[in-house]
């Protein structure tokens, strides 16, 4: 991963003198031994204004929120409706489904934040591609001033591209 050098200023609305970072990732699957696949996930931290910083940090706990609304309402519609469609949960005892519900909501939160996460919050500053070493950030000057100061980087990235 290459360093970048960042305007000085919020990548979001363009502020002067920029206090926070907010940080952007993208992943890259490479193939391994044995048919298996790694993941390297690799982040940067473009810098936002405070008050861009509070509007995201709030938007991401918002998210959140909904996605633990979402993992209640799965689970609760689970306990509701298994005796009914004979799943066996009414033969278990309770202390033994407890663990597996809490499991299958803290999958559920945890993937539907992520998403909700990855969809609403940090794409409303850019979005990260490691393969190419590249950043789309979401406001347009912001990106023509981030691309004029990395113009070096871009005609290396033509090199080793081909």
């Amino acid at each position: 991963m290459c360093r970048y050098d960042f305007p000085e200023c919020c990548a979001k609305c363009l502020a002067e003198g920029p206090t926070q970072a907010w940080k952007i990732s993208g992943s890259e699957y490479k193939p391994d031994a044995a048919n298996s696949t790694v993941t390297v996930t690799s982040a940067t931290h473009p810098p936002v204004c405070e008050a861009c910083y509070r509007g995201l940090t709030g938007l991401s706990w918002l998210c959140w929120l909904v996605a633990c609304s979402i993992a209640a309402v799965a689970v609760g519609a689970t306990i509701y409706y298994a005796p009914q469609m004979h799943l066996h949960l009414v033969n278990c005892p309770p202390w033994a489904s407890v663990p597996g519900l809490a499991l299958v909501g803290g999958l559920i939160v945890w993937a539907s934040g992520s998403v909700l996460n990855t969809l609403l919050v940090d794409s409303s500053v850019g979005s990260y591609d490691p393969r190419t070493q590249t950043i789309e950030f979401a406001n347009r000057q912001y990106q023509e001033k981030f691309e004029s100061r990395n113009a070096h980087l871009v005609e290396n990235r033509r090199w080793m591209q081909g």
